[in-house]
């Protein structure tokens, strides 16, 4: 019995010393040294060998002592130094790299999303725009309708349960707390359901109107009027070109669509895509895919709150208040343009700046809605 106990705590320390030998020591001497060069560095020790300043000189010995380095000789220091400054800059690079991985994670969602729609031509656009809208209606109407409610107490149950345990007063007291959490549940319940009430309501008169916008595309005229020629009836303003930390070039504009007609006399607007094409100087490095929104170039239904925070499907597919902030401060009341945006992927460098000039992408004249 004594011996398998014996044999038991043997290999238990084994295992133990393995631990501290192959993982734990190996990585808890890395952190002492990393330690000690962060506590050197804190205090503007960044050369043991340019220490010339006694007040220096004092403080890497109270540092030596609180890191237990007393032992060290000046070799050994210099060693423990050099391996903690590479440790912590190691971790440096790491968690940047790691942060840059983020970043380029997530720019290269939001270029997809802006360029969602770019594969459909003519009516097959805003044809697959409205699909989407009414799908985007549906799935708010059942959100709405499944919202969780609060659930109420049977107070006689409970207080039966404490009557048992404490006698007639704790289950007067507890009858009277669970009234009390009934009432604030059916008020909670109330509210909730005023406001899904409304939110289908909103998404039923969305979802109709969609539908009856997609059977009116399907009748609108698609002029074969070259992109060329398109093009010379917007005008952009207030563009800028800003670069990430990966690089990625990200270019905004407004754009206003001018009157025009396609077959002598159908009012059109420009739908399709623009491209902003990046320039260094006369070299183009690249190339931004500004997709217009549901409605083409036509700025009465597709008016955008600047810039949107958030890209999704959705920033197609519906119309927001004109008249945000920053348009009351700097368009007036003017509601005759929209917001464009495009991003060209890991093209840049931060420290550049760069020029765009906008060419027609897959652009085309569409009859517009009245």
């Amino acid at each position: 019995m004594m011996e398998s106990v014996f044999i038991g705590f043997g290999i238990a320390w084994c295992i133990m010393l393995f631990l501290w030998i192959f993982w734990v020591g190996p990585d808890y001497k890395r952190k002492k040294k990393q330690a000690f060069y962060t506590d050197c560095k804190k205090h503007g020790i960044t050369d043991l060998s340019r220490i010339n300043s006694p007040e220096k000189r004092e403080r890497l010995k109270a540092i030596v002592s609180a890191h237990n380095l007393t032992h060290a000789d000046e070799k050994e220091l210099h060693r423990i130094f050099a391996e903690g400054k590479r440790l912590a800059e190691g971790e440096k690079q790491a968690i940047q790299q790691k942060s840059l991985e983020k970043l380029k994670s997530e720019e290269t969602e939001r270029a997809r999303l802006l360029q969602v729609y770019t594969g459909l031509h003519g009516r097959d656009k805003p044809i697959a725009m409205f699909k989407d809208r009414i799908k985007d209606s549906e799935r708010r109407a059942s959100r709405a309708n499944s919202m969780p409610v609060h659930k109420e107490s049977d107070g006689a149950i409970l207080a039966g349960i404490a009557s048992g345990i404490g006698g007639t007063v704790p289950a007067l007291m507890s009858l009277s707390a669970t009234e009390q959490r009934n009432a604030q549940a059916r008020e909670y319940n109330q509210a909730l359901a005023a406001h899904a009430s409304t939110m289908i309501s909103l998404a039923g008169d969305d979802c109709r109107t969609a539908r009856a916008s997609l059977e009116a595309v399907r009748m609108k005229l698609v002029s074969d009027m070259p992109g060329t020629e398109v093009i010379k009836h917007l005008s952009f303003t207030d563009t800028k070109v800003t670069v990430s930390e990966s690089g990625t070039i990200r270019v905004t504009t407004w754009v206003r669509g001018e009157d025009f007609t396609i077959f002598d006399n159908l009012p059109a607007v420009a739908d399709g895509s623009v491209i902003a094409e990046v320039y260094d100087r006369k070299k183009k490095i690249g190339d931004a895919v500004m997709v217009f929104p549901i409605y083409g170039s036509d700025s009465r239904y597709s008016r955008f709150q600047w810039p949107p925070s958030v890209i999704d499907k959705n920033h197609f597919l519906w119309a927001h208040d004109c008249k945000s902030a920053y348009w009351q401060k700097n368009r007036g009341s003017s509601k005759d343009m929209l917001y464009l945006e495009g991003i060209c992927l890991f093209a840049g460098e931060p420290s550049k700046e760069y020029t765009v000039k906008f060419v027609p992408g897959d652009l085309w004249a569409i009859e517009k809605f009245t």
